[in-house]
């Protein structure tokens, strides 16, 4: 039998003219319109070798071990181990141990453990251990271990800046003095509250049943001491200037790191004399 299952003929045999321009005309429609494979599985043989006619043409998915595609590839799923790709390239998802792509390339996802990319790649996300790009890329999220970019990278629209790039100051000189002057006038003042306290202000301080700051006028303090007399029945309620609730009864003390007193208001339930302590920063 012979591969097309009619007979194998034995000794001589005359053949008709008509037979080969038969084949001939065969081969013609392989070589311009494909093999009828399109919207099948294709199998390949055990060296991962298949005919698929002509590759100017769309498919469903392309599963190859490897594969040299000379012409216009479509299809959705596009999974090789090695792939040479000379002209453009549009799928859903490439995914390729190692593949050269010479012209554009344009995909959902493009994953490959090694690719040369030497003209467009479009595609929203670009995951790559290692990869070659000679010309633009657009991409959504980029994920490689390392990479090196000879041009221009945009991230949101801006420039990011490489090595021995010049800076233009003037673009930001102003918006960078000021951030500098807040940062000075933060610093001087966690520099007043980390420093050593340098004196004491101690007062007895006549409370009755009305509010009333600790100290009227301007007052900056590390650190606020209250103390109760040994003997009153009087109570003392510690708060803010529209509720005072926290309560001191006698020989009872209270530390407060406040630094206005201005802001702390006592009242009691008598008239009592309260002995205030602060800790001086200016």
């Amino acid at each position: 039998m012979s591969v097309f299952g009619v007979f194998k003929p034995t000794g001589y045999i005359v053949l008709p003219l008509r037979w080969f321009q038969g084949v001939a005309e065969g081969l013609d429609f392989f070589y311009w319109y494909g093999v009828p494979f399109q919207g099948q599985d294709l199998i390949p043989t055990e060296d991962g070798v298949f005919d698929i006619g002509s590759s100017d043409k769309r498919f469903h998915s392309i599963y190859a071990l490897f594969g040299y595609f000379d012409e216009h590839v479509e299809t959705n799923v596009l999974d090789s181990n090695y792939g040479l790709f000379d002209y453009y390239v549009q799928t859903i998802n490439v995914y390729a141990s190692r593949g050269s792509f010479d012209k554009s390339v344009e995909t959902e996802t493009l994953s490959s453990d090694y690719g040369l990319f030497d003209y467009y790649v479009s595609s929203k996300n670009v995951q790559a251990e290692s990869g070659e790009f000679e010309k633009e890329v657009r991409t959504s999220s980029i994920y490689s271990e390392l990479g090196y970019f000879d041009n221009n990278v945009y991230v949101q629209g801006k420039r990011v800046l490489k090595d021995f790039d010049p800076i233009q100051l003037y673009a930001f000189i102003d918006e960078a003095k000021q951030d500098i002057s807040l940062i000075q006038t933060y610093l001087c003042e966690i520099r007043k509250y980390v420093k050593p306290a340098i004196g004491v202000k101690s007062l007895r301080l006549a409370v009755s049943t009305s509010p009333m700051p600790l100290y009227a006028d301007e007052l900056h303090v590390k650190r606020i001491l209250l103390k109760m007399p040994k003997v009153t029945t009087a109570v003392l309620y510690v708060g803010n200037s529209t509720s005072q609730d926290f309560p001191l009864f006698e020989g009872d003390e209270l530390e407060l790191k406040v630094e206005d007193p201005r802001k702390v208001y006592v009242k009691s339930t008598e008239d009592v004399n309260v002995f205030c302590l602060f800790e001086l920063i200016e």
